[in-house]
């Protein structure tokens, strides 16, 4: 069935391929007449605003989440990220220092894509990112850093310096994986 299922897979489509599980504030910002979503067939990045195509554009196949990535962009464009009522088990932030370590573990993938104008299934080797400590990492940056934190209806708010976190994260990483 693999083959059939690479030949039948629809390509991914930035303006039109669904995404997987991120939720209303997504599915609602993707509507925005102005959004600009970046061109990764599995961990695309969508934003709005003055610098959101220089910041999603030319997303690199691998490391999805790392050097290359829209992650590494803001990184260094000292952005800050805003926890919307979730917790930093959905801080996706992590995962690029995470992407960054020694021993991380690889998985090979595939995906349907555009190559000059062709659909092609294209198999490449992406990091197999783990955010299963991410909340305990969280606790320990709080420990340590001064978060903001605010209510917006019902929902726990977090306000986080973006460098502070994955420089926090990646000596975190190296003393606790």
């Amino acid at each position: 069935w693999i083959e059939t299922i690479k030949e039948h897979m629809p390509v991914f489509d930035s303006k039109r391929t669904p995404t997987r599980s991120m939720g209303k504030v997504v599915d609602n910002l993707l509507m925005h007449p102005d959004c600009i979503r970046s061109n990764h067939p599995q961990v695309s990045f969508c934003g709005v605003g003055k610098y959101a195509k220089e910041i999603l554009n030319n997303h690199e196949l691998t490391p999805g989440l790392g050097s290359g990535s829209p992650l590494q962009k803001l990184y260094d464009a000292n952005a800050k990220i805003l926890l919307l009522g979730v917790g930093y088990g959905n801080a996706t932030a992590l995962h690029l220092p995470e992407s960054k370590l020694d021993n991380v573990q690889k998985h090979k993938t595939g995906a349907k894509i555009l190559v000059d104008n062709i659909p092609t299934w294209v198999e490449f080797e992406e990091i197999s990112y783990d955010d299963e400590d991410f909340v305990l990492l969280g606790e320990a940056f709080e420990k340590e850093h001064d978060v903001q934190k605010y209510q917006i209806g019902n929902y726990e708010c977090r306000l986080i310096n973006m460098v502070e976190l994955c420089d926090f994260a990646s000596t975190w990483f190296k003393n606790n994986r």
